[in-house]
């Protein structure tokens, strides 16, 4: 009966792998939504004009690519932002990025359901839980890197916490407005324009808070690395 060899950490080549990996995905769902996009048309049967359909088109498909495009482009910056301070991988963490990449491909998806399920909350309330299941993908990646110890030497001590932070705050938004949509659905996607003030403000207070303390970081960058305090002379 032979003994099951414990799997090591990877770097190098296994790490470059993931993250092309990783770009491609997040790639393919970019695109993805630009196919799904319809060009106004007129329709003389039911008396509509090509600029009245695009004015329903711009209020419900088109506005829903762009708020999907720009959370795709940000899911990427920061998992770009996270994978530039991982020097290892273990096979938990790679489990979790395909998750996070799940995720992703879902966007598109949950893009053209909006417009199609008009004034139900079912669309808003899928499209948001869909934003949480990343936000949450996310965090679980960066409380593994830092279990297991995965981050590079010279990574900041304190980017765990930031990221976990700026993830936790950033989709807060979209966690609020699963609840709204079964009142309001049109005001639950209003509302997930909110998730950029909410993160900014959180940012902001977080940094005070630790400028208290002597730890201040950039207020314009949560992610960044603070400076440590320097002792005293």
């Amino acid at each position: 009966m032979t003994e099951r060899t414990s799997i090591r950490p990877e770097s190098g080549h296994g790490l470059e792998r993931v993250i092309f990996f990783s770009d491609a995905v997040i790639a393919i769902a970019l695109t993805l939504l630009a196919l799904e996009l319809h060009a106004p048309a007129a329709d003389p049967d039911r008396g509509v004009t090509m600029l009245a359909d695009f004015q329903e088109k711009l209020w419900h498909e088109y506005l829903s690519f762009v708020i999907s495009f720009v959370v795709i482009a940000v899911f990427w910056f920061h998992h770009h932002r996270f994978f530039q301070q991982i020097a290892k991988l273990s096979n938990l963490l790679i489990y979790v990025n395909i998750g996070s990449l799940f995720a992703i491909v879902l966007v598109p998806f949950a893009t053209k359901v909006l417009p199609e399920l008009g004034d139900m909350p079912y669309g808003p309330v899928f499209y948001a839980s869909v934003m949480v299941l990343w936000g949450v993908m996310y965090v679980l990646m960066a409380i593994i890197a830092k279990r297991q110890k995965l981050w590079r030497d010279d990574a900041p001590p304190t980017a765990p916490s930031n990221m976990i932070f700026g993830a936790c705050v950033s989709l807060g938004s979209f966690a609020l407005s699963i609840p709204i949509a079964f009142v309001n659905p049109s005001f639950a996607m209003y509302f997930w324009i909110t998730a950029w003030p909410i993160a900014r403000i959180g940012g902001l207070l977080r940094n005070r808070r630790r400028a208290r303390a002597g730890t201040a970081q950039p207020a314009d960058d949560v992610e960044q690395a603070e400076p440590q305090p320097q002792p005293a002379r």
